[in-house]
């Protein structure tokens, strides 16, 4: 039986990555690479760590699961306080209430 591991490198972008890796400054992520395979990916849109892992673990893209972003906008709370804190969720939790202040 085959197995196959997955190295995905959220945030990583390919053009210093490549550098890095011709210069010999990641031998272990190198010697990976050498046994395996390597190419370039294109992200979907939101490029959200959490939206744009979907293609990857489901198969379909973000909004083809209704997983546009991270947050979303509860219409219901939101027409009885546009200012409440349950106005806006978030997949983040609580912590996005801080997110909307900037």
């Amino acid at each position: 039986m085959k197995k196959v591991i997955f190295l995905l490198l959220d945030g990583a972008r390919f053009d210093i990555l490549d550098e890095l890796l011709g210069s010999n400054s990641l031998p272990n992520l190198s010697s990976i690479i050498k046994s395996g395979s390597y190419t370039k990916a294109v992200s979907v849109f939101p490029s959200t760590t959490g939206p744009a892992y979907i293609p990857f673990l489901m198969g379909q893209y973000p909004g083809n699961v209704n997983l546009p972003g991270i947050r979303w906008l509860d219409k219901v709370n939101f027409s009885k306080n546009p200012f409440s804190t349950n106005a806006n969720r978030s997949y983040v939790g609580y912590e996005n209430k801080f997110l909307m202040m900037i």
